[in-house]
């Protein structure tokens, strides 16, 4: 997994886990579906949010750092583009779940890469 699906993964993940949850898996408003398809979209919209500022940087600064920056968070937001279209394909089941504890970044990771090893054998 590369640095940037981790990123984007880390944040939807911090997001996930500051919503509300009602301990279902796809019942309610509050199910953790529906928890994280919104901390999918809320990680897209604070993503976009870094992205202009560090642009509006850029045009007062000529430090290339910031411009390096721009292309970690472009390529973050695609990532969290990619699994937001993943995510309305993904049966219930395979959605990660914890209503009575947090994982950490890395089970997150191994779960998402189980879940697309699993994808692309199902496909051949």
């Amino acid at each position: 997994m590369d640095q940037h699906r981790k990123a984007a993964l880390e944040i939807i993940h911090e997001y996930y886990y500051a919503l509300p949850n009602n301990g279902y898996l796809n019942h309610g408003l509050l199910s953790c579906d529906k928890r994280y398809k919104e901390a999918t979209q809320c990680a897209l919209i604070g993503v976009k949010r870094i992205i202009l500022i560090l642009e509006f940087m850029s045009v007062e600064s000529n430090d290339p750092a910031i411009m390096d920056r721009i292309n970690f968070y472009d390529k973050v937001q695609d990532e969290l583009y990619k699994i937001q279209a993943d995510n309305h394909k993904m049966k219930l089941n395979e959605l990660p779940t914890s209503s009575e504890y947090e994982i950490s970044v890395e089970e997150a990771v191994a779960y998402f890469e189980r879940a697309e090893k699993n994808k692309n054998n199902e496909q051949q």
